[in-house]
């Protein structure tokens, strides 16, 4: 079961990003409204919604399709990870490392 605490980081980058290219596109629209004027800069800006919008209705299904296991190792049939000591060592020695 995923908690706040390790979903927390991941869903606070993917913020920050976003809000980090809303920034720069804010930029962009900025410059080239500077340049040659607003009407250009906003059909501009709605052309880009227009393709982002298409872009996430195709595929965005396909993400579904993705299985998350092998996604999230790189490989399609990865083993479990497992602690460094749990397959060497004593036994002993493994419970004063994990304790600790």
């Amino acid at each position: 079961m995923l908690t706040w605490t390790t979903v927390a980081p991941a869903v606070s980058a993917a913020f920050l990003s976003s809000v980090v290219e809303v920034v720069e596109a804010f930029t962009i629209v900025l410059a080239v409204a500077t340049v040659r004027g607003w009407r250009p800069a906003s059909l501009g800006a709605m052309a880009g919604l227009v393709v982002l919008a298409l872009i996430v209705v195709t595929f965005g299904p396909l993400l579904g399709l993705v299985p998350l296991r092998a996604a999230a190792r790189g490989r399609p049939s990865a083993p479990p990870v497992r602690h460094a000591l749990a397959a060497q060592g004593d036994p002993a020695r493994r419970r004063r490392h994990c304790a600790a």
